[in-house]
């Protein structure tokens, strides 16, 4: 790519997705080369592109450095707009994306949850990662009780038992918002803090798969999600009727960001439009 050329790349909107074909492959040392190649391709591309990227989008997870690593060795110094599917602790070489204005995490299913990834609170994923971030979209949400937290934190939306049915929330609303005085409460708050600007969020809850749904539906996953489903609710609810602050957006679950969505919305971006992150239906 860049042999051909005298002159540095400048590539300010980059769409990247990618299908491997592991089933068609020999074995299985094939399909581990084949990734191989298709991660160094990927990091030759973005670490190019890195210096002048302005807007990125990326649909395939499998398209990502291993949970923890950067995603370029280069800083991303300009770039405002990312859409990936995961976002972690590292995700950028220099520790933050100075720039960045709108975060779209499209494949939530990992869970976004402190009981699953040691001190990590997301909050402080985003005030350290993408601390001048105004509009921020999660999509195929599952099974998150730490976005709940943060919702309430960030946008200012206190918890009420009164409208819960379910006898262990009641007895457990920590799992719905920081527990008043407490250092997890603190620590929240100051990185809502340092998140001043951001105050436009989208949600996108996913849907459970499971390769049994109706033995799904009696699993506790199953019972999480939809206990996480009507916090969601509960939030956009009190929202609506002018509680709290900023610009809170619920959509219907959907099982998938597609790659004609990624496309769409890409495309959207760089006419100057919202993309993934509009507020409002058209």
């Amino acid at each position: 790519m860049q042999a051909n050329s005298t002159a540095p790349l400048r590539i300010r909107y980059l769409l990247l997705s990618a299908t491997v074909g592991a089933s068609d492959l020999k074995d299985e040392g094939e399909a581990v080369a084949e990734k191989e190649n298709l991660s160094f391709a990927i990091s030759v591309i973005l670490n190019s592109a890195a210096p002048t990227l302005r807007a990125l989008a990326i649909h395939n997870v499998s398209l990502l450095p291993p949970l923890g690593k950067p995603l370029a060795t280069a800083p991303f110094p300009h770039l405002t707009h990312l859409s990936v599917p995961h976002f972690y602790p590292s995700f950028a070489a220099d520790a933050a994306l100075p720039s960045l204005r709108a975060l779209h995490i499209s494949q939530c299913a990992y869970r976004l949850d402190p009981r699953s990834y040691a001190d990590f609170e997301f909050g402080a994923l985003l005030a350290e990662g993408a601390p001048r971030l105004t509009y921020l979209r999660l999509s195929g949400l599952l099974e998150s009780y730490t976005v709940l937290q943060f919702l309430r934190m960030h946008l200012g939306v206190p918890f009420t038992a009164a409208s819960w049915h379910s006898d262990y929330f009641l007895e457990h609303d920590e799992l719905h918002a920081y527990v008043e005085g407490s250092p997890e409460a603190a620590r929240a708050a100051a990185h809502s803090a340092q998140l001043n600007e951001l105050r436009h969020i989208v949600v996108q809850p996913g849907i459970p798969r499971d390769d049994d749904d109706a033995e799904f539906e009696c699993t506790y996953g199953a019972w999480e999600h939809y206990e996480m489903l009507a916090g969601l609710q509960d939030i956009a609810k009190d929202h609506a009727r002018g509680v709290g602050i900023g610009e809170l957006r619920l959509l219907a679950e959907s099982a998938e960001y597609t790659f004609d969505e990624v496309r769409r919305d890409w495309e959207d971006v760089i006419r100057g439009g919202d993309g993934p992150w509009a507020m409002e239906t058209e």
